[in-house]
């Protein structure tokens, strides 16, 4: 990765030499990331420029106020970066922006706490990751678990367990298309300098940040990979994951599943507190950073069931994981289930087979009411909001809604039911995680198995 940023900062340098002084329209130049970067780091000196701290004036009085703010701006209006400065300030920037495409939990984290020991309040560490354009789903979740579990603040580790569950979240479950989109701001900032791809080291450190060792060791021989050709590797060492091809008859069932087993029901997973919305508890004094965030296992040795062998590749304890998580019937009431393929394929259309005529089960039972299935699984009152959430969470469909609903009166804890609502509602039909109608549904959801426990 130094040799990825030092070439492209001298072909930058080039491109913008270090001969006069660069102001914020000129940064909008460059590659977004940097010019943003950049930007960030000119709002921060002129902040620091218009610091009113003289203890012999008041600072608070109307007349200095006013005045300071119309000196703040005439600093924002005419700030630039110096010529002696430019080539410092524009490979740092480059430096770190590759970096943290690459590892964006570590590289934020270490921002964060540049030259700093001990603890930072939410609003500093909020505020040092705006530096960084790219994955915004980082700074918006963190800001929402501060939100919500009154977490005052945080030492670095601390930190960096928290965006780390939820980088590795985020990613779970995801195909090749996925992993292609989430890689095109690398492969379009270093596009001018590598055209035949992004070096391998590159790819091996991001993949190995995600939880991914076994894929990254797996990239080990050609020095560079396109597009195209990560995009091979990524089918070959994840065919249940392809996220485009329909699953032949002969394929295992196809499930997205997470790439780290749900965290005990003891600890506070980052996805129950942010990602997926989790309600809010009883606000008491801050939480320390380690009452905060539970211990989180290094790239190098995700957690597994204890039933997986530590020899066994990952991308065969995928395949097993996928296969245990697809639809199995309740026990008190077996059916001879239809592969979970042919259930997309007709649901899309694809299949020759026309859809059943009603949704009783093949043993003859009817299902239960709907309005009896609600209330199990999202408590007393739910039927009175299905059209909305059949509307916002479940594509209009009521059947999918039914379906969905069912999933979730199967899981035995809520660590089984937040994969259910992530990955079949949230994911399955695009829907932000920050709407009104999710937060709603996740924390009648979650509210229901609090009750059982």
């Amino acid at each position: 990765m130094p040799d990825a940023s030092a070439a492209l900062a001298r072909h930058l340098l080039d491109a913008f030499p270090p001969s006069r002084a660069y102001a914020k329209a000129d940064l909008d130049r460059l590659p977004l990331p940097l010019g943003h970067f950049l930007s960030f780091r000119l709002d921060e000196r002129v902040a620091n420029a218009a610091h009113v701290g003289e203890a012999w004036v008041d600072a608070e009085a109307p007349a200095v106020r006013a005045a300071a703010d119309v000196f703040r701006q005439a600093l924002a209006d005419h700030a630039r970066i110096p010529a002696a400065e430019w080539e410092a300030a524009l490979t740092e920037a480059v430096e770190r922006v590759v970096a943290y495409l690459a590892d964006p939990v570590a590289t934020a984290s270490a921002f964060a706490f540049e030259g700093l020991e001990g603890t930072l309040t939410a609003e500093p560490l909020l505020h040092r990751m705006a530096a960084f354009s790219s994955y915004p789903y980082l700074r918006e979740i963190a800001e929402r678990f501060f939100q919500r579990k009154a977490v005052e603040a945080m030492d670095r580790a601390a930190f960096e367990r928290l965006l780390r569950r939820i980088d590795r979240q985020m990613v779970a479950g995801f195909g090749p298309a996925d992993w292609l989109t989430l890689l095109d701001p690398l492969f379009d900032l270093l596009a001018p300098l590598s055209p035949e791809g992004l070096p391998t080291p590159l790819l091996q450190r991001l993949f190995e940040a995600k939880g991914l060792g076994d894929f990254a060791r797996d990239l080990e021989g050609p020095e560079t990979y396109t597009q195209a050709g990560l995009r091979y590797a990524l089918e070959e060492a994840f065919p249940e994951l392809d996220d485009e091809a329909p699953a032949p008859p002969e394929a295992a069932p196809l499930a997205v599943v997470e790439s780290e087993p749900a965290a005990p029901e003891t600890e506070e997973g980052v996805v129950e507190a942010s990602v997926l919305e989790e309600a809010p508890e009883e606000p008491s004094a801050a939480a320390t950073p380690e009452e905060a965030m539970p211990e989180e296992p290094g790239p190098e040795a995700p957690p597994q069931d204890e039933s997986t062998s530590a020899e066994e590749p990952l991308w065969k304890r995928l395949a097993r994981q996928q296969e245990e998580a697809a639809f199995a019937p309740p026990p008190s009431a077996p059916v001879e289930e239809e592969p979970l393929w042919k259930q997309l394929a007709r649901q899309r259309g694809d299949s020759a087979e026309p859809p059943p005529a009603s949704p009783t089960p093949p043993t003859g039972r009817r299902p239960p009411p709907l309005a009896q299935l609600e209330a199990r699984v999202l408590g007393d009152g739910a039927a009175e909001r299905r059209d909305w959430f059949v509307r916002a969470l479940a594509g209009g469909s009521e059947v999918e809604y039914r379906r969905v609903l069912e999933l979730l009166d199967r899981a035995a804890s809520w660590d089984e039911a937040w994969p259910i609502i992530a990955r079949e509602l949230f994911r399955k039909h695009g829907v932000n995680i920050y709407d009104e109608a999710a937060v709603a549904f996740t924390d009648a959801v979650e509210a229901r198995f609090s009750q059982r426990s």
